[in-house]
């Protein structure tokens, strides 16, 4: 699975992907994260289970982000 995360600054040097992957490394799912895109490769022995496990920590994963990083206040 991809999952191209909306940034600014696309690409390999984007830092988009950083507070996800430290968020799903804490709960002990491992991906790589290039830039502003999260790889997931599990291996093809895995269960449904784990798999919908994975992509729901990526989605708290994500929720969190969203909620740590404050919109600038006008004025």
């Amino acid at each position: 699975a991809i999952i191209e995360l909306n940034d600014t600054q696309a690409g390999y040097l984007s830092h988009s992907a950083e507070h996800i992957y430290r968020y799903c490394f804490l709960q002990g799912l491992y991906m790589r994260p290039l830039g502003n895109i999260i790889y997931l490769m599990p291996p093809l022995c895995s269960t449904q289970f784990e798999i919908e496990w994975a992509l729901q920590v990526i989605k708290d994963a994500i929720g969190s982000s969203c909620t740590n990083h404050k919109a600038p206040s006008g004025g």
